[in-house]
């Protein structure tokens, strides 16, 4: 089936994480299915390209695991579901703007995630090669207090920080076999797992930070360090708006460590320890964290505050904060789809094909070819806007 080009609510693809996600996504959509019941979601994807897509109000979701994505279970879906992939196809310009001829799918992917004690990792830069690995230009919109690290530190030694890496690495392999073996409990292995890295941590060799609410970071030149960390002080851990591209992490995600992570079963993630260091920007100027950190230009519009989060040669992101009805220059597709995310209250989104509902937690996707639309908030609300 393929809609006319309208807009169509995204099907959001909830992912289980059971070692770092929480209930905060769920709870944020309002969202009550009983198999949601006691899962930890650690990521919505909000936008990608295999996304669904439904002309019927939002509410229904899709669930899968960070290893079956590609299978996920249908939660409630309509009868009139239709696949990013089948909309493209219908009408490339029309659907992702005038330069869609180079573009045969979605290009963007877009999170929204409850995050802590991630990997650590970074993804290539764009204008070098290191092996197969792709890049994967991503940026940060913190909607809530958080913790991360981010860049090596001053005086970080790249030879001691690979060295304990691999340590780090043969100990756990040590103590997935023992597990599998059934030697060891997967708790007694993670304790003792915990033990031998605390008594030196990798954090000392990157910068730790702690992020307000409404923190920015631009990840998109590549080659930089990064983390999610916990705090006992984010009970919830990072609640974090994510653009980037829509590139698998099996082909664009380096890992050095990862925070002592073992499944029930003594399994532990493969890491790629060379070619994370061979990688990474080690300049110092690249390495200060405010280097990637932004501010955002705000301006007054009407009844609306716009705040410009993210522009990069790959995708932009606004914050719309109205309390009232907006219209401009930035509600017109011409140029590229829009993708439209709640972050606080309710607003309606009206084109010339009628009027869309949409409610805190969710997305509407906007093809290129609708044209003018507006925005209506009736309390004070918050829209987020990405394009390419």
């Amino acid at each position: 089936m393929t809609p006319d080009l309208e807009p169509l609510y995204v099907i959001p693809l909830l992912i289980e994480q059971p070692t770092w996600g929480g209930g905060y996504i769920a709870d944020f959509k309002r969202l009550s299915h009983h198999q949601l019941a006691g899962l930890k979601i650690g990521q919505s994807y909000e936008l990608a390209s295999d996304s669904l897509l439904t002309s019927s109000a939002a509410s229904a979701v899709s669930l899968a695991t960070a290893s079956t994505t590609n299978q996920p279970t249908a939660l409630d879906h309509p009868e009139r579901v239709t696949t990013m992939a089948e909309l493209v196809a219908s009408n490339p310009a029309g659907v992702l703007g005038p330069a869609a001829a180079g573009r045969p799918q979605m290009p963007l992917l877009i999170k929204f995630t409850q995050a802590q004690n991630n990997s650590y990792q970074l993804h290539v830069k764009p204008s070098e090669e290191v092996g197969n690995w792709q890049p994967k230009p991503e940026s940060w919109y913190f909607l809530e207090p958080g913790a991360a690290t981010l860049g090596l530190r001053p005086d970080c030694d790249l030879t001691a920080y690979r060295q304990r890496c691999k340590q780090i690495e043969a100990k756990a392999e040590k103590l997935s076999q023992a597990v599998k073996q059934q030697r060891l409990s997967a708790a007694q292995a993670r304790q003792l797992l915990g033990e031998f890295i605390d008594a030196d941590h990798p954090g000392r060799f990157v910068n730790r930070l702690r992020l307000e609410a409404g923190s920015i970071i631009d990840l998109s030149g590549g080659g930089i360090h990064h983390s999610w960390e916990s705090s006992a002080e984010l009970p919830a851990g990072n609640i974090v708006y994510e653009l980037q591209l829509d590139v698998r992490d099996d082909v664009s995600t380096l890992r050095s460590f990862d925070q002592g992570k073992m499944k029930d079963d003594g399994s532990v993630r493969r890491l790629t320890i060379d070619e994370y260091f061979a990688a990474i920007d080690s300049s110092p100027s690249q390495n200060l964290p405010e280097t990637h950190m932004r501010t955002g230009q705000v301006r007054t519009d009407g009844n609306a505050t716009i705040s410009h989060l993210f522009d990069t040669p790959q995708y932009q992101l606004y914050k719309i904060a109205l309390n009232g009805s907006y219209q401009s220059r930035l509600t017109v597709t011409e140029k590229s789809f829009h993708h439209l995310f709640v972050a606080h209250g309710e607003v309606v989104v009206t084109t010339p094909r009628g009027e869309f509902p949409l409610r805190s937690g969710w997305s509407l996707f906007v093809p290129s070819a609708v044209g003018q639309y507006s925005l209506a908030g009736h309390q004070p609300s918050q829209v987020l806007l990405s394009t390419a």
